[in-house]
């Protein structure tokens, strides 16, 4: 834990949550986030970034967009039905034990452009706060077709 209060490397951002503050981190997650990080500054200083693994899962949609939440733990996504209507948010919780899990989905008029997701508490409660732009369709059928051509 010493370490990481004093190194210069980039840590990766955790989690606002007091089970992921510093003073909390066992000593082997407190471990494995220093790896991490100078393990990812070597990689980028000396070697072109590759990916050292995939993962793929089934989310039942069409995402269009998502976004990775600090920590790794949620995911947002902008998704739509398979034949391309009906766009929505969904909120996957990143679980190694049972793949990934949708938590939360919400229904949108369109498409979410310009996705963002971050912890921020809004009137003294913490949480994922979610923002995004949407399109006001000159034709209503533009708005229809799908992942392909919004």
């Amino acid at each position: 834990k010493r370490l990481l209060r004093t190194t210069r490397v980039a840590v990766p951002p955790l989690p606002p949550t007091t089970r992921h503050c510093l003073r909390n981190l066992t000593a082997l997650e407190a471990e494995r986030l220093m790896v991490r990080s100078v393990s990812l500054a070597t990689r980028f200083k000396w070697q072109d970034p590759i990916p050292s693994d995939v993962w793929k899962f089934n989310a039942y949609h069409k995402i269009s967009q998502m976004v990775l939440l600090p920590g790794s733990q949620y995911m947002v996504a902008s998704v739509s039905e398979m034949n391309g209507t009906n766009w929505s948010l969904i909120v996957f919780v990143m679980d190694g034990r049972y793949n990934v899990v949708p938590l939360a989905k919400m229904s949108t008029e369109s498409k979410a452009y310009n996705l963002v997701a971050k912890y921020m508490t809004v009137d003294g409660v913490a949480g994922i706060t979610i923002a995004y732009n949407r399109r006001a369709w000159r034709h209503r059928g533009d708005g229809l077709k799908g992942c392909a051509t919004n």
